[in-house]
């Protein structure tokens, strides 16, 4: 035996049948970040008042939503749908805020009126205008739904504009305090019998008159009221007129736009159709931020479609665009301008390469011991070797110590132009691919042309910095002023042994130094061997002071040098000769292939999403013809 589903409430209903389409193409967009997030539902705001019977709000808006609320409270009631995806039946949570008070809990619906009525009972009333109940309806139909149910509206005499104005000024404080008035409609449910004095009346028509939606509900009908006046100047949405009854039972509403009574149906359509009008008026950016994507997916479809047959039909552009190209790379290398770059760090070339310089410049610094062999072990070797104590002060000793200083130094090096050059190839091809963005079939080229520029300029870089590096090995600057003042500073690194303890701390090379092998040498081989240690960790600053200070200019030499007169040669000679007879580097790769194809599909979406949204915009053309 089938169970049929559970009648849904015709607001609900409404939203979950004609919501899903627009929700999905916004869930879309949001997804393929044409927009930026997800548009809000606008709220829907209910007004009432007290002299037609306290309950004219809360029941309208109850039977709209498929829930009992309480009314005559003084307070308001903030009504938020949620869906989530473990929760198939309808479920409460229920949050009463006044002060320090704070209460949250699930609450079942059969009590849900009674629990709000036993919490507001204590506070007086004066103070309920500052009581605010929020009921959190978990539900799988509808997401992202707010009704805010406010106090109901005291309409005074003629004679008391005081009590008046102050209940419009308490309204409007409550308006600016849960709603954004471009984002939300008010349901106004007013008497018919008093409508021209109705305070909600009177508010709601100064914030018409300022572009905001409202729908009108009269819960009391005097057919002998209803003039041709009243009905020629209906709110953007037109009257609904309530039969005497007073929703009691399901009884029929009237409009001056359906002639007939109607049900509760038509104003939850109403309400739907006015959210749309909301979320999709002229005013909105969705539009807007479409046209935009569009156009730049456009843009660069035309690049994938500028297509050539062979690399000489290409030649012309391809050299163009280097020209170009290296217009910017001089401004950038040589310049330091930064044009178009000035937000992107990575392309801020002098910055970039100085901290390259200071890392190179730490790593040759910080090779202080040798930790190959036992500390001290090489020097009394070489000392032993060259027939110490004889030959001691000899240069030669010390240039092989710098020998095999530089032999260390020497993988240190080779990484610090390694890391440099993968950064001046990267900054290379971007600013070559760039140039290029409109000529996606050229890319490989560009690529490969700026892999052979930075060879080159990789090439007369370590020609210039090998002969710095063989410059210092073969010239010793032992007899600065500097060197011998810096030398002097090194008295005081001392170096103690104790036949008890294996390791030692020397300040200025660090600690636990493995020293219980000296044991077995003489006290003058190791005070000599100290002293040569010293002598060649004093001059290796000097060395790492030098060499790291010609970088940059060396550096700057080769880029300048490879700029201004090899460019174009470099092209010809080693680039368009090796590509000439290859065709194949001319097609485009799988992956811009699959990027073309991907933006076709883009651009198909958005040009059907923005013909339904136009689509809605005429269906809902009279709602927000009235908008100032």
């Amino acid at each position: 035996m089938s169970h049929s589903q559970p009648k849904l409430p015709p607001l609900i209903k409404e939203l979950s049948e004609k919501c899903k389409e627009p929700l999905d193409i916004i869930q879309k967009l949001q997804y393929m970040e044409v927009l930026c997030e997800k548009p809000v539902l606008p709220k829907i705001v209910v007004l009432s008042e007290a002299s037609i019977g306290a309950s004219a709000g809360a029941s309208v808006i109850g039977k709209l939503v498929g829930l009992n609320l309480p009314c005559g409270l003084g307070i308001t009631v903030v009504l938020k749908f949620r869906t989530e995806s473990a929760f198939r039946d309808r479920k409460i949570w229920f949050e009463f805020l006044l002060e320090n008070i704070h209460c949250e809990k699930e609450v079942s619906e059969a009590r849900l009126v009674d629990e709000i009525s036993e919490l507001v009972a204590p506070v007086p009333e004066e103070k309920r205008s500052s009581v605010e109940v929020v009921l959190t309806v978990i539900q799988p139909q509808v997401s992202d739904l707010t009704v805010i149910l406010l106090p109901e509206i005291h309409t005074y005499d003629p004679d008391q504009k005081d009590k008046s104005k102050r209940e419009m000024e308490l309204f409007e404080g409550y308006i600016d305090r849960y709603t954004r008035l471009n984002e939300c409609l008010f349901l106004n449910i007013v008497s018919c019998s008093n409508f021209k004095s109705c305070l909600s009346s009177q508010l709601l028509k100064g914030l018409y008159f300022n572009g905001i939606h409202s729908i009108t509900v009269f819960t009391k009908v005097d057919l002998s009221q209803l003039t041709y006046k009243m009905i020629e100047t209906p709110t953007p949405f037109g009257f609904f007129f309530l039969d005497n009854d007073e929703i009691t039972q399901e009884c029929g509403f009237q409009s001056t736009f359906y002639k007939d009574y109607v049900g509760l149906d038509v104003i939850s359509k109403n309400i739907v159709m006015a959210m749309w009008s909301i979320l999709f008026s002229p005013s909105s950016l969705i539009l807007e931020r479409i046209e935009s994507d569009m156009e730049a997916s456009n843009v660069k479809i035309q690049r994938f479609q500028r297509t050539f047959d062979s690399v000489s039909e290409a030649t012309p552009m391809i050299l163009l665009i280097i020209f170009y190209a290296r217009s910017s790379l001089y401004d950038m290398f040589i310049e330091q301008d930064y044009g178009g770059y000035v937000e992107d760090k990575f392309m801020h070339t002098t910055s970039n390469m100085e901290f390259q310089f200071t890392r190179f410049r730490i790593d040759l610094q910080d090779l202080k011991l040798d930790y190959e062999t036992p500390f001290l072990s090489y020097e009394i070797d070489l000392l032993v070797s060259r027939n110490w104590p004889r030959s001691v002060n000899s240069n030669s000793i010390f240039r092989q110590l710098l020998d095999r200083q530089f032999s260390y130094a020497s993988s240190t090096i080779n990484n610090f132009v390694s890391c440099i050059m993968d950064y001046i190839n990267g900054v290379v091809v971007k600013v070559l691919l760039d140039h290029g963005k409109n000529n996606v079939q050229l890319h490989p080229i560009l690529r490969m042309f700026g892999g052979v520029w930075v060879e080159g300029v990789q090439n007369s870089f370590e020609k210039k910095l090998a002969e710095v590096l063989d410059f210092e090995k073969t010239f010793l600057h032992t007899w600065s002023d500097d060197f011998s003042r810096k030398l002097n500073e090194m008295k005081s690194m001392k170096l103690e042994l104790d036949d008890r303890n294996e390791f030692t701390t020397i300040e200025g090379l660090g600690e636990n130094i493995r020293v219980d092998h000296l044991n077995s040498y003489t006290v003058n081989q190791i005070e000599t061997a100290f002293e040569l240690k010293k002598r060649m960790l004093v001059y290796w600053e000097f060395v790492v002071h030098r060499v790291v200070n010609h970088c940059p200019l060396i550096l700057w030499s080769s880029i300048k040098e490879m700029m201004t007169h090899r460019m174009e040669g470099l092209l010809r000679q080693h680039v368009m000769t090796g590509i000439e007879n290859n065709s194949e580097l001319l097609d485009l790769p799988p992956i811009v292939a699959l990027n073309k194809d991907n933006l076709e599909r883009r651009v198909t979406f958005l040009k059907q999403a923005k013909k339904d949204i136009k689509k809605w915009q005429v269906e809902f053309m009279f709602l927000y013809n009235y908008r100032i």
